[in-house]
């Protein structure tokens, strides 16, 4: 009874500054709702009164919007508080709130098992409620926070079922997964990652004698079928997302070629496939520089935060230490942990914008 007595006070605690910290001033920072937002708003709004959004498709997999094809789970969240209530401004935002909220909850959970200690849960915690960047990207309608949340909770199942093997929480992570992946782009690397983590356990616990052959076929077709599934309609919606974003369809990636070539006109050396390869590696690795980590969150000031940065030194410090404490028995949960920071920035890499933190934030 103690042991959840504790629990519960920690997670009291981590909730406590997060409410504080959300709700102090945040009718003057962020100021106005964004285009984005309002978009969000909007096409919940149509699903909830017509089944289709702003543009008459029905239950929609991708949000047309500006022709930017948003992914939907955000606008498919705010249909409940709408309905509740109603449209008003601080409404579209306050979804946010809650998943903010319960993204804390599964963070601590997750340090929990990992760390098997409630103070390290607790400074966990009240490191990412009261970080910066966590604070801007959940006082507005922003949804990464969305796939942060999925991402946190999938993998707390993963690693559960990495333990006691029990079908209901490969079928949670599993579902944390296809829900990341309509709640950001980022989304994509989240099942690809449970789903392959998932492979490994049910293959190695079968070579173990502690899993049927029958359960292996049958979660391996599963995860197959979802993994198509998912495929066919990234075909059927995603291309003209990818099309718009992509490193090499901006203008100035053409002019950069051309520049370079009319220096050193060797088309072997400068073509599209080189120089491309060379500006994902710089944006890559531009994600892991100091500048910016510790740079301004947004160039953007419409979200009025202006000279705020991104990480503390504090923050900095211990996630430094948190991945070499982690080397000296690293669990296979971990080095997932591991994959994914390495990973996460791939998909803000392969655009033509700067290093956003929106896009990299796993």
């Amino acid at each position: 009874m103690k042991r959840y007595a504790n629990v519960l006070a920690g997670i009291g605690v981590v909730m406590f500054l997060f409410s504080f910290l959300w709700w102090f001033r945040s009718t003057v920072t962020p100021p106005c709702l964004n285009a984005d937002e309002v978009a969000y708003a909007y096409n919940a709004f149509s699903i909830m009164k017509t089944g289709s959004d702003e543009h008459g498709n029905f239950l929609p997999l991708r949000l047309v919007s500006f022709n930017d094809f948003k992914m939907p789970m955000y606008s498919y969240v705010l249909v409940p508080f709408f309905w509740i209530l109603g449209t008003a401004d601080h409404v579209i935002r306050l979804a946010n709130y809650f998943i903010g909220a319960l993204l804390l909850i599964g963070l601590f959970f997750l340090t929990r098992r990992l760390t098997r200690s409630n103070v390290i849960s607790i400074v966990v915690g009240i490191l990412l409620a009261s970080a910066p960047w966590y604070l801007f990207l959940v006082r507005q309608a922003h949804e990464s926070v969305l796939v942060m949340l999925f991402a946190v909770w999938g993998i707390y199942f993963a690693d559960r079922f990495r333990e006691e093997l029990r079908g209901w929480q490969a079928a949670g992570a599993l579902l944390c997964g296809a829900l990341a992946a309509f709640s950001y782009h980022t989304g994509r690397l989240i099942i690809v990652l449970i789903t392959t983590y998932l492979f490994y356990l049910l293959v190695t616990n079968f070579k173990a004698k502690k899993v049927s052959g029958r359960s292996v076929v049958m979660w391996t077709s599963l995860m197959a079928l979802l993994g198509v599934a998912l495929l066919a309609i990234e075909l059927l919606h995603g291309a003209a997302r990818v099309q718009s974003l992509f490193l090499t369809s901006s203008v100035g990636f053409s002019l950069k070629i051309n520049s370079l070539l009319q220096d050193f006109p060797v088309r072997i050396v400068f073509n599209k496939l080189t120089v491309g390869v060379y500006e994902f590696i710089n944006h890559y690795v531009n994600h892991f520089s100091f500048p910016f980590l510790n740079g301004s969150l947004e160039d953007n000031v419409r979200f009025g935060y202006e000279d705020i940065h991104a990480f503390s030194y504090v923050a900095f410090i211990a996630a430094l230490g948190g991945i070499v404490a982690s080397f000296k028995k690293i669990k296979p949960t971990e080095v997932l942990l591991l994959i994914l920071l390495l990973t996460s920035p791939v998909v803000s890499a392969l655009t033509w914008t700067q290093p956003a933190l929106g896009r990299s934030i796993l």
